[in-house]
């Protein structure tokens, strides 16, 4: 995979419009570079922000490195306990793989507070995954 990675100069960027009864994308393309692993910095500072704006709270967020080898780029794993409402949990999450192109959910899990998720609010734990070239 990292061999396919590294080959990649250009990143696309997609503009999606709607034109009668399809849709029309227009793909331009730009330098993309592999953030360095001091990202996770302001990562979690914008993470933390965008908690508070989306109003939920933070239970354990955990922080963990693991270096790039040969086959495989380097990552930085965040795995996050957050609690709030539904629709804020995916206006948070939303906002945060816009930002940070090289940011996947390798695992999301929801569990309601209570009886109900509309009324009581979700627990949501998350696995993250910041790929960086060191």
């Amino acid at each position: 995979m990292k061999q396919s990675l590294a080959t990649a100069e250009q990143a696309v960027a997609m503009d999606v419009t709607q034109e009668g009864a399809g849709l029309v994308a227009t793909v331009s393309a730009g330098p993309f570079t592999w953030p360095e692993r001091h990202l996770v910095d302001d990562l979690t500072r914008f993470m933390s922000e965008q908690a508070i704006v989306n109003r939920l709270a933070f239970r354990t967020l955990s922080i963990s490195h693991t270096a790039p080898s040969a086959q495989a780029w380097g990552m930085v794993s965040l795995e996050v306990v957050a609690s709030g409402a539904y629709g804020d949990v995916k206006n948070w999450q939303g906002g945060l793989l816009a930002r940070y192109p090289s940011l996947a959910v390798r695992s999301l899990g929801l569990q309601p507070l209570g009886s109900s998720i509309h009324a009581d609010g979700l627990e949501a734990r998350m696995t993250w995954v910041l790929y960086v070239r060191d």
